[in-house]
């Protein structure tokens, strides 16, 4: 999953870790017990704040991410594509007639230009559909305020005219199904998150977790407006476990060619030993060059030119990007133990000293 999120520094960390643990839960099928989360969670007491959790179907975000999608929105980071709701209104939306369409692709534009997260973060400024009047006093979205002028009366007539009130009621029930699934572990997991990086007091007093199905696999945004914290949810699927090795190109097109080399190099087993060659190997990662090395590992040369322009590849790519947003990493290499988040080159011995003390935790959560 993807994490954007605003300013409130701790908002930020139950969002993120609500995020990951959520992602844990539902797109890896681990049971939040299997984690060793619930057992250990202490009772609360006066010293430690105790978050108000709940999780809802919100007809303000459909109705956005419907004209998002409509205008242009096809951002899908999920191997499986997009899930079958998304697909089926965008469906619905292609075949009627819309007059509010140039300008919803404005607003679309504008949102794209400025992150997806920070219209989310507007509408949740507004009151229920269909009025969609401004209910929040202040302003609490990281963008200027004139980007989003007009962008409630656009919500009004595409919500007119598309007629979300039917095709709300008509795909709600997968929102609920998701409420359910979310409902048995949000609280826990907020809980846990919270007592587990030792913060006992917060600017948010609530949470609330908002499933959206019309959005990309693998992301969430955090955002906070006055005590309440809001943690929205892109659609989740089951997928298979294993040890991954991420790369993160950020030196350029021959850093991000070597990446797709080595994210392709893996369909042939070979990940590690085509990355131990290139730091082993004087170069300037261009195609001929890594034909070279790849020929002396005995890979499938033309599988693997193949493979590092597929979707499948460009989609590993999108998700460590994502991760690195998640965790704030700007550089390589980046490490996670438990709570800890490194940045660059660490010695071994502040690593085994991170590492004992995270075991020493009663709920590592990463």
């Amino acid at each position: 999953m993807i994490g954007q999120f605003n300013h409130h520094p701790e908002t930020r960390i139950i969002a993120r870790s609500v995020v990951v643990l959520a992602a844990l839960g539902f797109e890896f099928g681990v049971e939040p017990r299997a984690l060793g989360l619930t057992p250990s969670l202490p009772e609360p007491s006066e010293s430690r704040q105790t978050l108000l959790v709940s999780v809802v179907a919100d007809e303000r975000l459909f109705t956005l991410f419907a004209a998002l999608n409509v205008a242009g929105y096809d951002r899908e980071i999920n191997p499986d594509g997009m899930s079958e709701t998304r697909l089926a209104v965008r469906a619905f939306l292609a075949n009627r007639p819309l007059p509010i369409l140039p300008v919803l692709r404005l607003y679309g534009g504008m949102c794209q230009q400025v992150r997806i997260s920070r219209c989310a973060m507007y509408v949740l400024h507004l009151g229920p559909a269909p009025e969609f009047a401004r209910v929040v006093r202040g302003w609490f979205v990281d963008a200027p305020e004139h980007h989003f002028l007009g962008f409630d009366w656009a919500l009004r007539e595409f919500h007119r005219e598309a007629d979300i009130t039917s095709l709300w009621r008509q795909y709600r029930p997968a929102y609920e199904h998701a409420v359910a699934a979310y409902s048995a572990v949000a609280a826990p997991l907020a809980e846990t998150a919270l007592h587990y990086i030792r913060i006992a007091s917060l600017q948010a007093r609530t949470v609330v977790v908002i499933p959206n199905l019309l959005d990309t696999g693998w992301v969430g945004y955090g955002p906070q407006i006055d005590d309440t914290a809001y943690v929205i949810l892109g659609p989740s699927s089951e997928v298979e476990t294993g040890l991954v090795q991420h790369e993160l190109p950020i030196f350029g097109p021959p850093s991000e060619l070597a990446a797709r080399a080595s994210v392709a190099a893996a369909r042939q087993g070979k990940q590690q030993e085509l990355r131990r060659r290139f730091m082993r190997t004087p170069m300037v990662a261009e195609e001929p060059s890594v034909r070279r090395v790849a020929e002396t590992l005995d890979l499938d040369v033309e599988q693997l030119l193949i493979d590092m322009s597929s979707a499948g590849v460009q989609a590993e790519l999108d998700r460590t990007r994502a991760l690195a947003d998640l965790f704030g990493f700007i550089g390589t290499p980046g490490l996670v133990i438990g709570r800890t988040v490194l940045t660059g080159a660490v010695p071994l011995s502040l690593l085994r000293e991170i590492a004992q003390e995270e075991k020493a935790e009663p709920v590592p959560v990463c």
